[in-house]
């Protein structure tokens, strides 16, 4: 469970940016869900000229490659981590505009998927969530990536790592956790993702525990987390779940870096 908050300072690109790609360039990559800088990272030039060709079908100028390729690399370097991570069949990347409303529909906003949950969020709560989320991994460079399922899915869910923002007999810790959209369930997604994230945050960042939480009603949750090595240590009162609610008891699992690179190697 996690808390709403705000977009990076600065991270609007305007027209007069766009425009200096090529002429139009402003229409044609909104099209395809890029409106702001932040939306470029992690795509690549060649691929992203295929995806405008085949939107508007308007020929790409000579130099457009080139120049989408320096404005991805600049917008990039701004992130401290890597852009994305690449699975097998899962890609966890950063968050794009067109995200809010993807996950919104599919996750976010749907009771189905937010079964274990206190409540759906209304449109406004999955807004202010959805950029804290980003602001996360744009300034951190790592938090609860946007999962991408090559061919299947452009956002399939959201699975990564987070520092826990209450207060408890286990804080603070970093979290994992995932939420992945009901019609792509029980295919593995949750369970890769999760993979990748663990081996990033034991490998890269360093951590050496990392923590889960769900209601004992979840059974697919706490399974996934045994599944991925992870140990229950108890339980605990969910302080930002309203008291006498049946979600309210929360089973705490975490594994530590050591067992997780011992059982890797």
């Amino acid at each position: 469970m996690t808390d709403p908050a705000g977009r990076i300072a600065g991270a609007g690109m305007g027209e007069a940016r766009f425009g200096a790609l090529w002429p139009g360039a402003a229409e044609s990559l909104a099209a395809v869900g890029v409106e702001e800088e932040t939306d470029l990272i992690g795509l690549d030039a060649a691929d992203l000229l295929r995806r405008l060709a085949g939107a508007d079908g308007r020929p790409m100028p000579p130099e457009a490659e080139a120049r989408l390729a320096a404005l991805i690399a600049r917008v990039g370097a701004k992130v401290p981590g890597p852009v994305r991570i690449d699975g097998p069949r899962v890609r966890l990347r950063p968050w794009r505009s067109a995200d809010v409303r993807a996950i919104g529909e599919g996750i976010n906003g749907d009771p189905v998927a937010m079964r274990h949950f206190v409540a759906p969020l209304t449109g406004a709560e999955n807004e202010a969530w959805c950029l804290r989320m980003r602001r996360g991994i744009e300034e951190r460079g790592w938090g609860f990536w946007v999962v991408e399922v090559p061919g299947v899915a452009e956002a399939a869910g959201v699975v990564g790592l987070l520092p826990i923002s209450f207060e408890s007999w286990f804080t603070p810790a970093v979290e994992i956790g995932w939420r992945i959209r009901n019609d792509l369930q029980r295919r593995g997604y949750a369970g890769e993702a999760a993979r990748l994230a663990l081996d990033h945050g034991f490998g890269l960042l360093g951590l050496e525990r990392v923590v889960a939480f769900t209601a004992p009603e979840n059974t697919a949750s706490w399974t996934l987390m045994e599944r991925l090595g992870m140990r229950r240590v108890g339980d605990f009162e969910h302080p930002r779940v309203p008291e006498g609610h049946r979600l309210r008891t929360q089973l705490l699992y975490e594994v530590r870096r050591g067992e997780w690179l011992s059982r890797k190697g």
